[in-house]
This record gives structure tokens, C-alpha cells and sequence, in this order.
């Protein structure tokens, strides 16, 4: 609770300090206050709105909070202002899949692979959306997992 209060007198001296709301934020997440954190974050994007990992520690939060179209959503921001980082389309790839939204899901996934076609767990989740939306070649997919060393029974 001090770093809270340490935060919040340095936001007061500087109001426009994205990272000061982003470290309050992240203090409030981890004693629970997931409320006030989302609150925080909120201020921390709204200042800083190209910082990708504000988006990211905001979708964590929400999907904390069992909101995850809003996790979606702050994946999608992250992807806006980094269109080059494979996670971010593997997350959100995976909220997708959690949702039974196979199809989005698959173009995520695709969209990990085709930034990083040598992580054998993009392979196989997206040969297990296809499986499940009944699209593609799945069984192509857990073949290259394999090959890249995962081991699938």
C-alpha cells in the first residue's frame, strides 16, 4: 500500500507520466484491486497509447477478470501498434480459441506463423482450431508441430 501511495503522490507532481500509471496499476493488480488497476491502466494507455505492453498487462488483467472480448480487444491495440511480434497474435489467437471463435483463431495463428514458423505450439493450436472449425489440413499442421519437437500422443 506505500508503493500505491508513493505512486500516487508522483502522478500528482506528474500527471502525464504513463509509466507512473502503469506501475500503480501493476501494484493494484497484485494486492487484488483489480478494479483500481483497470482504472490505471486505462490512464497509463491514455497517455502513452503506443506502449504495447500497457495493452498486454491490460488483456491479462481483463481476462483476470473473466472479460475476455475486452482482452481481445486490448490484444487487437497491442497488434495496432505492433503488427511484428508473434505473442501478440498467439494470445489473442488463443482468447479466440478460448471463445470457440475457431476461425479468428486460425488467422491468428497463422498470422504468429508466418512471424515465427519455427515454434512448434503455434503449429499445433492452430491444427487444433482447424480440427474444431472442420477447416484445413489439421493433421498437416501436428505433423510440422512434431517435426519442431513437440510431443503430441
Amino acid at each position: 500500500l506505500n508503493g500505491i501511495d508513493y505512486c500516487n503522490k508522483a502522478i500528482y507532481k506528474f500527471s502525464t507520466d504513463a509509466e507512473l500509471y502503469a506501475i500503480r496499476a501493476d501494484i493494484q493488480r497484485k494486492i487484488k484491486q483489480y478494479e483500481d488497476a483497470l482504472g490505471s491502466y486505462n490512464l497509463a494507455i491514455k497517455f502513452d497509447g503506443q506502449n504495447t505492453d500497457y495493452y498486454v498487462l491490460r488483456a491479462e488483467l481483463k481476462y483476470l477478470m473473466n472479460d475476455i472480448q475486452g482482452a481481445i480487444n486490448d490484444y487487437t491495440g497491442a497488434v495496432n501498434t505492433n503488427s511484428n511480434d508473434y505473442k501478440l497474435y498467439s494470445n489473442r489467437g488463443f482468447l479466440h480459441f478460448e471463445r470457440h471463435n475457431y476461425k479468428s483463431s486460425i488467422e491468428d495463428y497463422k498470422k504468429a506463423i508466418a512471424l515465427n514458423p519455427n515454434k512448434a505450439h503455434l503449429y499445433f493450436m492452430l491444427g487444433s482450431a482447424e480440427k474444431l472449425a472442420n477447416d484445413g489440413d489439421y493433421n498437416e499442421n501436428f505433423d510440422k508441430a512434431k517435426q519442431l519437437g513437440l510431443n503430441i500422443n
